[in-house]
This record gives C-alpha cells, sequence and structure tokens, in this order.
C-alpha cells in the first residue's frame, strides 16, 4: 500500500511538471532582429547629442551629412531613402512625407520650414549580407531663413514583403504590404537667439460627431521648437455647471506647425445647447483660465447617436487550441492512473 502511494505521487508530480512545461514553452516567442542598422556619423559642427543630426547653420550654406548604413541579414536588402518634414501633435513631435501626413490636421503654416525641400535624397540602394555603406545626404540651406529652426529627418526604408488578410474581410483577400523603417532626424539651428514669440495660441474650437471629440486648434508661430506643453480643461453648461475636466500631457510643438488636438468626450449623456471649455495651457500666450463657448446642434447629437449604434465587427477570442490540447491529455493520463490505482487497491 505504502509503495503504491508513492507511486501515484511520483506519477502526479511528474505529470504535473510536465503540464507546467508545457504552458511555459507555449507562451515562449523568439524576438526578431532588425534586418538593418543605421548610425550617425557626426560631422564637425555638430551639436550636443549624436543620435541624430544638429547643426548650426548659416543662410545659403551648402551642408552634407553621412550615414553608415548596415545590413544585419543574412541576405541582400534594397533601402529606400525618404526625406521627411516635422510635424506636431498631442503626442509631440513626428516625421512623415508630406504626402503621407493627414494635412488637414496636421500642418505646415510657412513652406519655407519644410526640410525636404532642401534634402537632396539618395536613390535606393542594395545592401549585401552584413555589408556596410557610408550614404551621403547634401542639403541646401536657404537664404531666405535668416533664424530659427528648419527641422525634419530622412527615412531609410525596406520592403519586407506582402501578406494576406482573409479575417478582416472574410468574403475577400485584402494584400498588405509590410515595410520596415529607421527614422533620423535632422534639426537646423540658424541664429541662436530667441525669437519675439515663445508660446502657442489656440482657436477654431468645436465638437466633431464623427469621432466624438471636443477639438481645438494649436499653431505654434514661432520660429522656433516649443517643449513641454502642458495644461488643463474643463467643459460647463452655460450656466456653469462643471460636467468634466482633464489634464492635457505634456507635448512638443516644431516651430511654424499647427495640428487639431482632441478632448474625448466624458459625460453619460449629449444634448444640443451651449457649452463653455475651459483651457489653460503653459504654453499659451494667456497662463489663466481662457473660456471659449461651443454649440452642439441636434444633428450633431443624432450623428453622434448613429455613430455608436454602429454594429461593429464581433471579436471573437480563439482559445490557444494546442496548449488546451496538452492540458487535457496530462490530465486524462492522471485520471488514468488514478483509477488503476483505486483498483489495484481494491484488489489488494
Amino acid at each position: 500500500m505504502v509503495t503504491t502511494i508513492k507511486l501515484f505521487r511520483r506519477l502526479l508530480i511528474l505529470s504535473f511538471s510536465g503540464l507546467l512545461m508545457a504552458i511555459s514553452v507555449s507562451h515562449a516567442s523568439s524576438v526578431p532582429t532588425f534586418p538593418f542598422t543605421v548610425e550617425v556619423v557626426q560631422p564637425p559642427h555638430q551639436i550636443g547629442p549624436t543620435g541624430f543630426y544638429h547643426l548650426s547653420v548659416s543662410s545659403g550654406e551648402h551642408v552634407t551629412l553621412y550615414a553608415k548604413v548596415t545590413n544585419t541579414s543574412d541576405h541582400a536588402i534594397q533601402l529606400t531613402p525618404i526625406a521627411l518634414n516635422a510635424y506636431s501633435s498631442d503626442q509631440g513631435i513626428f516625421y512623415q512625407p508630406p504626402e503621407q501626413a493627414n494635412l488637414v490636421h496636421f500642418t505646415i503654416t510657412d513652406p519655407q520650414f519644410e526640410l525636404k525641400q532642401y534634402l537632396k535624397v539618395p536613390k535606393s540602394f542594395y545592401l549585401n549580407a552584413s555589408e556596410s555603406k557610408i550614404i551621403t545626404i547634401p542639403i541646401n540651406v536657404p537664404r531666405s531663413i535668416k533664424r530659427g529652426t528648419v527641422l525634419g529627418g530622412i527615412r531609410f526604408l525596406l520592403f519586407s514583403g506582402t501578406i494576406s488578410d482573409t479575417i478582416s474581410m472574410p468574403s475577400s483577400t485584402l494584400l498588405i504590404d509590410q515595410f520596415q523603417a529607421i527614422d533620423t532626424a535632422i534639426q537646423l539651428d540658424f541664429d541662436a537667439s530667441e525669437s519675439k514669440t515663445t508660446s502657442i495660441s489656440i482657436d477654431d474650437f468645436g465638437y466633431d460627431p464623427g469621432t466624438i471629440n471636443l477639438y481645438f486648434k494649436a499653431l505654434n508661430a514661432s520660429a522656433r521648437i516649443i517643449h513641454d506643453i502642458s495644461g488643463s480643461y474643463e467643459l460647463l453648461t452655460k450656466e456653469h455647471q462643471l460636467l468634466f475636466q482633464g489634464v492635457i500631457s505634456p507635448f512638443s510643438m516644431a516651430p511654424h506647425t499647427k495640428f487639431t488636438y482632441s478632448i474625448p468626450w466624458n459625460y453619460q449623456t449629449l444634448s444640443a445647447g451651449n457649452y463653455i471649455l475651459r483651457i489653460s495651457i503653459n504654453g499659451y500666450e494667456h497662463s489663466s483660465w481662457q473660456e471659449h463657448y461651443i454649440s452642439i446642434n441636434q444633428n450633431s447629437v443624432q450623428k453622434t447617436v448613429e455613430k455608436i449604434m454602429i454594429q461593429h465587427p464581433t471579436i471573437q477570442n480563439h482559445p490557444p487550441t494546442l496548449l488546451f490540447e496538452v492540458i487535457g491529455g496530462l490530465l486524462a493520463v492522471v485520471l488514468c492512473l488514478v483509477v488503476l490505482l483505486f483498483r489495484k487497491m481494491k484488489n489488494n
């Protein structure tokens, strides 16, 4: 009897050890390595950190930048350099080619500050496995800018294949091109002296039923980068009853840029009427609370209701089938062992 119980315990321990191993293996995943790297070759007049290009330049100057690009994969690849402009958003400064930027919500207000037009982008090039190349990036610094900062960057783009997606469109096959990219920022400073305008301005307040957001437009009309813009907001009825409030998280704005800042509607009901949006921003030209009136009509309320009532596709959570099969098999083995041992104990 004692020997049988000890054997049962050992088998039980082994079974559950195998179960834990199966669980840990099913969750293990390998992290893919990036197929190439881009290293900034520091120019002689680099300012500050070397993770990006930051130069002090003069109007009409010709500057050449260099980047060391290395293929870290075991096969040949083709890379395409693309010039980027700098835009602003509530998440901070981001870099995009103008044809991919949403020019409705993110704009550059002064075309002179679009870096793309001053970059001579290299053509696409190939790299063999483990090969490195020095890529030349010429810049024609504009003569029209005397002070301020021109901000942008360069992107090295790799086409990594096309996949088919039939889940989101069951009746047809959706082909999706996949790309991998590395962006490197380029900052050209013309004059170290501060410009007169160092604050943002806000205007064009309203409500968007398509996104169910309040919004306002933030503008940096200066030629400088403005950092650490933050603040608070409150929405009140016209009788000054507080409906909801929130915090504007810190963000930065590129020179001469404008974007739409969205505030999610955070009250249980939406009714037509007049509201007061109170905003306080530390980068605003007036640091105190500013009140702005917003009118929401019945048509906007109806569009919001229609937006909410749109039936979204049901998300199906498929369980990890292999894991459950392993668990079920191990439990079945344990159950069989228990039955056999009890039969043996009964016979004894």
